[in-house]
């Protein structure tokens, strides 16, 4: 429907949204995970800055969630780009909190 009315934020929107869905499918077969890149992707090609920052966290963790470390590492600091932009400090903190996080399922799995 926004596509069809030339409502570019809304269908960016629309795109988080049913991106956000198929993440959390993923949580449960991650056969999901390749749709939730798909609709992130098309989020961060039309969103405006703060779309874009938004569209990298989730990147961020989806990458993350398949053990890709070197794209997940690269949302997220593309994420920490767009929050400085737009001189965010809580958008800055999730960005370095997200980078914290890389990898650390692995190395929690492998601690115990």
């Amino acid at each position: 429907m926004c596509r069809a009315i030339g409502d570019v934020h809304g269908e960016a929107l629309a795109y988080n949204c049913v991106g956000v869905d198929f993440m959390k499918l993923g949580e449960l077969d991650s056969i999901y995970y390749n749709d939730a890149i798909q609709y992130h992707m098309k989020h961060k090609e039309i969103a405006d800055v703060a779309g874009k920052f938004l569209a990298h966290i989730n990147l961020g963790i989806i990458y993350n969630s398949v053990g890709d470390y070197e794209k997940s590492s690269i949302n997220h600091q593309f994420a920490l780009r767009y929050a400085i932009q737009m001189s965010s400090v809580a958008g800055q903190s999730v960005a370095i909190g997200n980078l914290g996080k890389v990898g650390g399922n692995k190395v929690y799995a492998q601690m115990n």
